[in-house]
């Protein structure tokens, strides 16, 4: 027992850790921080863990990236982007070059409507018009906006000329789509 008695306070606290360590198993000090904030944080949001085994953190998958490029004319309105039925699209750029058209008077024009681009509009997304006979600019949209399930996203070039038009953005379940839809008006 004197060998007891003799042991300083930093030796009893030593001991203490090494006898926690020894009892508490890993599994559950992992389990502790998924319920302390990763899973089940104060913000909502849930992460995701890909086959990987690692932390997703990215928007999206990759699987669900999406990229499409049209050319759209003066002549009627183009499909730019569609989503499958049950899904929504979200929009994150959309990129344009463009060639023979009449400065301030051709407009690249980006519209969402419903069912196709004949159908009856939905929202006007954005109007830019031309400085230069060509050349190219950048939409970006920042959180993106959805174009709902059922909906489609059209572009035109009205006043003459042409664009190639590049849509970058990613699928989600129409359920999961974030609330910064298009306009309705």
């Amino acid at each position: 027992m004197s060998r007891l008695k003799n042991v300083s306070r930093a030796g009893w606290v030593v001991t203490g850790i090494v006898v926690a360590l020894l009892l508490l198993p890993t599994g559950a000090a992992a389990k502790g921080l998924k319920i302390a904030g990763i899973i089940d944080g104060p913000s909502g949001n849930k992460a995701d863990v890909t086959t990987a085994s690692q932390l997703q953190v990215a928007e999206a998958s990759p699987g669900a990236y999406y990229v499409n490029q049209v050319l759209t004319t003066s002549s009627a309105y183009a499909t730019l982007a569609t989503p499958p039925a049950g899904d929504s699209l979200i929009i994150k750029t959309i990129h344009f070059s463009y060639d023979g058209v009449t400065p301030g008077n051709s407009v690249f024009g980006v519209v969402v409507y419903a069912s196709s681009c004949s159908g009856a509009q939905v929202a006007v997304i954005d109007v830019v018009g031309f400085a230069t006979v060509s050349g190219e600019a950048e939409l970006p949209y920042d959180p993106g906006f959805t174009v709902p399930s059922g909906d489609v996203l059209c572009g035109i070039v009205s006043g003459g000329g042409g664009a190639q038009a590049s849509v970058f953005g990613y699928w989600v379940p129409a359920a999961s789509a974030p609330s910064v839809a298009a306009p309705r008006g």
